[in-house]
């Protein structure tokens, strides 16, 4: 059945369509470009306000739509109380429970961040952070209001995804592109590795290459 309300024919796109918890309401992003997030939101019926990319929440019964804020990529944590969401490469978040919340800037963060993932338990914030020649995995606590980096190195680091426990993360492991260094040797294949780190040391090591 019908869920959102949008029926002008103006071409904006929805995605980044999450669940909360309970199975009881979703959460998706309106407007900017799924295929390539770092370009401005497509505006093809050329409306004079331009568009906006924002996170909105509604009943699986469909009715109101709320608002929660411009951003995209929202990731609702285990207890649904709380959205984490991506806005101008910075993690922002609001409180579910209060319908009049804003949202909030969680930390000021450098490079291209994705990959939002909450912890099991819900205490930690794992995403990645792109600085172009290399990334990292990061790890924001919210009892300590403390962000750690993942046996970080100079290669690429992405994919994160959590231990049940919540006290580990594993991620992929990629060298950097180096194919237009013309004194370094062209590789025939990627070997990408597999990396487990300590969530509360921040040391990992090798579990797996390919």
């Amino acid at each position: 059945h019908r869920v959102t309300s949008d029926d002008a024919d103006d071409g904006i796109d929805i995605g980044d369509i999450v669940w909360t918890p309970d199975g009881e309401k979703i959460l998706y992003s309106r407007g900017g470009d799924y295929e390539f997030p770092e370009k401005p939101a497509a505006n093809p019926a050329l409306l004079p306000q331009g568009v906006e990319e924002d996170v909105y929440m509604v009943g699986v019964r469909g009715g109101d739509t709320r608002q929660l804020g411009p951003g995209r990529m929202p990731e609702v944590s285990p207890d649904g109380a709380t959205v984490a969401f991506l806005d101008k490469d910075q993690i922002w978040t609001v409180d579910l429970r209060d319908p009049s919340a804003k949202p909030v800037q969680l930390l000021h963060e450098r490079g291209r961040l994705d990959s939002l993932l909450w912890s099991p338990d819900g205490k930690y914030l794992a995403f990645t952070t792109n600085r172009g020649d290399h990334a990292f995995v990061a790890v924001y606590s919210f009892p300590d209001k403390a962000l750690r980096y993942l046996d970080p190195s100079t290669e690429i680091d992405r994919d994160p995804v959590w231990s049940p426990d919540s006290r580990h993360v594993a991620f992929v492991r990629i060298p950097p592109d180096t194919s237009g260094v013309s004194f370094k040797p062209r590789r025939e294949a990627v070997p990408w590795t597999i990396q487990v780190a300590d969530v509360a040391t921040g040391v990992g090591h090798e579990i797996w290459r390919a």
